[in-house]
């Protein structure tokens, strides 16, 4: 269990890089667009399609983020209407929902990636199957929140049996590298 949540840790890591990286490029991209269409007249096509292709990774990547900090929003009517032992088992079932979803998106991912590897961006200067930016960024974002949801779901069932809180995945409030 503790490779796994180092595994996780690994993984959300490179995740949270990946969109400080992506949210200074957005940044950066739409600060050189206003320069260049405001100071010299000459604006230029890419940079609104890139940077909304950013901005797509970057919502996947923090979907992803989000769910191993438990930061998604949740609604608690239910929970505070539960013992402490049906909470732990409700846990369970929460987790198993989330591991369904993700296990159902992912094969469906790799079928929308097959469909839009034929079709290029539009107007980067270069030509980029769709797939890099639509299909991709969800299909790797379920696939590292499979391993959070299975890490999840095995927490929760051990929580439930032996009805005392495990090691968490992050105990921090804001674990931001």
């Amino acid at each position: 269990m503790q490779f796994l949540n180092d595994t996780i840790r690994r993984i959300e890591r490179i995740e949270q890089a990946l969109g400080i990286f992506l949210v200074l490029a957005i940044v950066a991209m739409i600060g050189v667009q206003v320069v260049s269409r405001y100071f010299f007249d000459q604006p230029m096509a890419w940079v609104e399609e890139l940077s909304t292709y950013c901005f797509i990774w970057t919502v996947f990547v923090g979907a992803s983020i989000a769910l191993k900090q438990h930061r998604h929003i949740a609604i608690t009517a239910l929970e505070l209407c539960l013992s402490d032992a049906q909470k732990r088992w409700l846990r369970v079932l929460i987790w198993i929902s989330v591991l369904t979803f993700v296990l159902i998106m992912i094969p469906q991912g790799y079928k929308v990636m097959q469909v839009e590897a034929r079709s290029n961006s539009v107007s980067l200067p270069v030509d980029i199957p769709r797939m890099w930016f639509y299909s991709l960024p969800l299909t790797l974002a379920c696939i590292s929140m499979l391993i959070t949801s299975l890490a999840g779901v095995c927490q929760s069932f051990l929580v439930a049996f032996n009805g005392k809180t495990p090691l968490v995945l992050n105990t921090k409030p804001d674990n931001l590298i």
